[in-house]
C-alpha cells in the first residue's frame, strides 16, 4: 500500500491561498463552497458533520484558532462507522489536519492529529 505524502493543515492552507490570490473565481468557490474545493483539489470528501469556513485575514485583523479541548472530542457515530467499514480513517479534530491519498482502492484517508 502506498500512500501519498501527509500534508498539515498549514501548507495546504499556504497551497489553497496561493491559489485564491491568483484565481478570482477560485477565491469565490473557496470562500462559498470549502468542502467542494477540498474534494476537487485533494480528492477527499470531507464529513458532512465538519462545519468548514474559511475566514480571510486583512492586513489589520489577524485570527487566533483555538482548538477544541481534547478532553471534550469524540468520534460522531457516522465517523465510526467510516473507520469500521475501512473507508476513511478518522482520528480526532484536535488542530492540524493532514490529507493523504491511499492508492488502494481509492480509499480517502483523512488523518487528523493533536497539536499545532
Amino acid at each position: 500500500m502506498s500512500e501519498a505524502p501527509q500534508r498539515s493543515r498549514e501548507s495546504i492552507e499556504r497551497e489553497l491561498a496561493a491559489k485564491a490570490w491568483q484565481d478570482d473565481a477560485f477565491m469565490e468557490e473557496l470562500r462559498t463552497n470549502p468542502k467542494a474545493v477540498i474534494a476537487k483539489e485533494y480528492g477527499v470528501t470531507l464529513p458532512d458533520t465538519l462545519d468548514l469556513k474559511v475566514v480571510e485575514e486583512s492586513a489589520d485583523t489577524l485570527y487566533i484558532r483555538i482548538p477544541p479541548n481534547p478532553s471534550e472530542v469524540e468520534l460522531s457515530d457516522e465517523q465510526l462507522e467510516l473507520v469500521a467499514g475501512g473507508e476513511v480513517v478518522v482520528t480526532a479534530v484536535i488542530g492540524t489536519i493532514a490529507i493523504s491519498v491511499a492508492t488502494v482502492t481509492s480509499t480517502a484517508q483523512i488523518s487528523i492529529s493533536k497539536g499545532w
